[in-house]
């Protein structure tokens, strides 16, 4: 019997093993030992070695024979090699099957599900004015880094001194924009959003006999910064830092006495509140 190690495809040590079984004689002893079947050159090098590698035999026959003659030519080799062994030789171990390793493939990672979030905030309002209060309500989604952010916000009236009287104004605005959201640790995640804000803007004065409401709409650019914090249930309380830039300069003036001042239109509002995931 051949412990047989296929390195080529012909001949098969299979098949060469088989034509040694209907060679031999009907009561002749099978040796067990290593074969191997390769190439060198143009030839085919059959090699017998013993379980620890020692060469026993070797022997070339030509490549350009076909198949079913190198494994006839190899069985007659061989044949006649164990005929010259004497008994007891060549020991007979026993000899372990090998099955071939199936390596089964990587199945890709699937994609992250989607994440939603509801935010609720309160803000304060910051800028060359007076501070206001603010609230703001956003709704997120988004996979594992990427997603966007839609959500509306209302400042309240603000004042700035306008002769012998005051500017006030106030916003109710809306914005959306891509957002990148990441864990910065257990129970711990950051995102940023940078979008466009959108809205209606309100002015009027106070402190003068007479007073000239306006009523415009504003857009501008929106960047937030957002950190949520382990909660409870599916709640989890949220710090953000949100800032707007406003395109539109607005000037308000007085007539008696003269005087002008342009409103802010950088603002910058820390804030707090929860965000819900369903």
């Amino acid at each position: 019997m051949l412990l047989a190690l296929l390195l080529t495809l012909c001949p098969a040590p299979e098949a060469v093993e088989h034509k040694l079984s209907t060679l031999r004689g009907p009561n002749a002893a099978a040796p067990k030992y290593q074969l191997e079947v390769g190439t060198l050159g143009e030839s085919v090098l059959l090699t017998a070695r013993d379980l620890n590698g020692a060469l026993w035999l070797q022997r070339e026959l030509p490549a350009s024979a076909p198949c079913g003659e190198l494994e006839d030519a190899a069985a007659v080799v061989l044949l006649a090699w164990e005929a010259q062994l004497a008994p007891g030789e060549v020991p007979v171990p026993e000899v372990m099957r090998i099955e071939p390793v199936v390596v089964a493939p990587v199945e890709p990672e699937p994609p992250a599900p989607l994440t939603v979030r509801v935010n609720a905030g309160g803000q304060v309002w910051l800028s060359s004015a007076m501070p206001t209060w603010g609230a703001a309500g956003s709704v997120e989604v988004h996979g594992r880094w990427l997603g966007f952010e839609v959500g509306v916000l209302g400042q309240g009236r603000r004042t700035v001194p306008l002769g012998p009287g005051s500017a006030v104004w106030s916003r109710a605005s809306m914005w959306v924009g891509p957002m990148v959201t990441a864990q910065v640790a257990r129970g711990v995640d950051a995102s940023l959003t940078v979008g466009f804000v959108g809205g209606m803007f309100q002015a009027t004065s106070a402190g003068f006999d007479v007073t000239t409401p306006v009523t415009d709409f504003d857009l501008g650019g929106l960047a937030s910064a957002k950190v949520l914090l382990p909660g409870f249930w599916k709640l989890r309380p949220y710090v953000a830092l949100m800032g707007a830039w406003w395109a539109r300069r607005h000037l308000v003036e007085s007539t008696s006495p003269e005087a002008a001042r342009v409103l802010p239109f950088l603002e910058a509002s820390p804030s707090v509140g929860l965000a819900f995931v369903p």
